[in-house]
């Protein structure tokens, strides 16, 4: 028997554009923090081999604090005389093979021996592993090449390829049929090309919520997910690695390790639910009840607001506040609707054409007006106000 540390979608070296640059080292470094607990997991079970199943970094070319840091891990598992095994997924692989060579950073820790990397995008590799207790494994994988047509299963065109020993593991990195969603723009693992695989276990990264399976041919199908929450919209999400066992001859079996991550919370208030009297203090409140100087924030305001009320709300003010009381914060206003009160105009705070807003407004005036003498003035200012605008712009006169 032996045990495993199955592990993918670490996105070491993530950029965060709104970041600070001191939060964002910070952040960075709590990426890597998330990486070391699977490595440390690894020697507190024990275990006899390392894998990675993709996106250990977030780009083609890391930057060299994240390659120092991840040398430094694979030296610790060296040092415990745990191998690893790895392919690049979509993230760490140049998209195309004229940037850089084609080179994935973890080529340079293969050629040092620091880890067997399964490079190849087109044909499935494999590498006979021996580990400490003499047992031989095979573990055999495919690097991420998101040349497939959407849709496509990356595993369609290759020949059959047989398990390399009694323990055969197989790494890929793509969507799964079942698991990715149904709109799902990108290439996806086929079950029944799954099912063919001769093997015991399949793992495979790239979907960061995680998932497992046992497939019918009997091979266990693992999807480790991310070991950090990486953007917002994955607050709910396990985080972690899989401990993964195997023996000759019985069903492989897991269990999923969590994570402790940097706490990320999404708010979303709906403005048909704010204190009209006075939105900003509501808002404050709600808001410094759901953040932490550690937490990652997201205020999303949606819904409908009446012109009054929303002129209330100073949002410079709001994202002041929330920034002062967590790790980071951003105000996303673009699905909240500001009712004005000519007839039933709505308009979207996410942004519109003022040409466009005059107009609406100006056919809005004109419908609530009471008799044909307003209507008429209501069209002669419209045509004024639009053609006063566009010579402003440059644009001349609107047809």
């Amino acid at each position: 028997m032996i045990k495993a540390i199955v592990v993918s979608d670490c996105h070491l070296g993530t950029y965060y554009a709104r970041f600070r640059p001191e939060r964002l080292e910070k952040r960075r470094r709590q990426l890597q923090e998330s990486f070391a607990k699977t490595v440390q997991a690894a020697l507190d079970h024990d275990v006899e081999l390392f894998l990675i199943a993709g996106d250990l970094f977030d780009r083609p070319d890391p930057r060299n604090a994240d390659r120092l840091f991840v040398a430094q891990q694979l030296g610790r598992l060296a040092a415990a005389k745990i191998p690893a095994v790895a392919i690049a997924g979509n993230h760490d692989s140049p998209r195309s093979y004229g940037y850089d060579g084609g080179i994935v950073p973890l080529q340079e820790m293969h050629a040092l021996g620091g880890v067997h990397l399964l490079r190849k995008d087109d044909v499935m590799e494999g590498v006979q592993i021996t580990v400490r207790s003499g047992a031989t494994v095979s573990v055999r994988g495919m690097s991420a090449s998101f040349q497939h047509d959407d849709g496509s299963c990356p595993l369609s065109a290759l020949a059959a390829d047989k398990r390399g020993g009694a323990l055969d593991i197989v790494l890929l990195h793509y969507g799964v049929e079942g698991w990715s969603g149904e709109n799902f723009q990108e290439p996806r693992l086929a079950l029944e090309n799954l099912e063919k695989l001769d093997t015991d276990v399949i793992c495979v990264g790239h979907l960061h919520r995680r998932n497992e399976r046992r497939l019918q041919s009997g091979a266990l199908l693992l999807n480790p997910g991310s070991t950090e929450h990486i953007h917002f919209g994955e607050e709910k999400l396990d985080c972690g690695c899989y401990l993964l066992t195997l023996a000759t001859g019985q069903p492989a079996k897991a269990e999923y390790l969590r994570h402790t991550v940097q706490p990320m919370r999404t708010l979303e208030v709906s403005g048909e639910t704010l204190d009209e009297t006075d939105p900003q203090a509501d808002l404050e409140k709600r808001i410094a009840e759901a953040t932490s100087q550690e937490t990652l924030f997201r205020l999303i305001l949606a819904g409908e607001l009446r012109q009054e009320v929303y002129e209330l709300v100073d949002l410079n003010r709001l994202q002041t506040f929330a920034s002062e009381r967590s790790f980071h914060s951003q105000i996303q206003t673009d699905d909240l609707a500001i009712r004005y009160p000519f007839g039933e105009l709505v308009f979207s705070s996410g942004g519109f054409e003022l040409n466009e807003v005059l107009s609406e407004v100006a056919q809005a005036m004109e419908l609530s007006a009471t008799d044909e003498e307003q209507r008429s003035l209501c069209r002669e200012a419209r045509e004024a106000i639009l053609a006063s605008y566009q010579r402003l712009r440059g644009t001349g006169v609107a047809a």
